[in-house]
């Protein structure tokens, strides 16, 4: 049986101190008799690689065991590889980016270093989330003039498709 243990505290009149309050006596509520009412998903677990070039992506090596274990560790759970860092990628099937160029505003996701990450994702049973690039510095040169261009992006998941590779979903 799940119990849920109800307590009450009923603050005192208007007119008592602040510290005067009543409580009520505690109620128990057998919840195996609830109706159901949610679901969670299997892969609830989730957790965020941001490739923001000050938080060491460029230079992390995802085939890396220790890396991988803890990652299997986690599953199943869900990687969503995204955050502001993301807004800053460069893809290189798309553009050829170079990654000796990498800075704060410039990430190039090469190819090889996407398998990896891929990869891990893959070989520890995660499900992975891909966030794509708004391309943050066009963005804050055109304003409000600016209007999303999806040509990286769609280069990128025809990379993804094909070397095969799975994602789970985008963003």
């Amino acid at each position: 049986m799940i119990r849920l243990l109800v307590l009450s505290v009923a603050a005192a009149a208007a007119t008592a101190a602040p510290s005067m309050a009543t409580v009520a006596a505690p109620s128990i509520v057998d919840l195996s008799k609830a109706p159901k009412v949610g679901t969670t998903n299997k892969n609830y677990a989730s957790w965020t690689i941001d490739s923001s070039y000050n938080r060491g992506f460029v230079h992390t090596d995802f085939s890396n065991i220790n890396l991988l274990a803890a990652a299997t560790d986690l599953a199943p759970s869900t990687i969503r590889f995204g955050g502001g860092g993301n807004d800053y990628l460069s893809y290189q099937p798309y553009s050829g980016c170079n990654s000796l160029a990498d800075n704060d505003t410039f990430v190039c996701l090469n190819s090889s270093h996407f398998g990896k990450l891929h990869d891990m994702a893959v070989n520890s049973g995660t499900d992975f989330i891909f966030g794509v690039s708004y391309d943050m510095v066009t963005a804050c040169n055109e304003n409000s003039a600016y209007v999303w261009k999806p040509d990286a992006a769609l280069a990128m998941v025809k990379s993804i498709v094909a070397a095969k590779q799975k994602i789970w979903g985008f963003e």
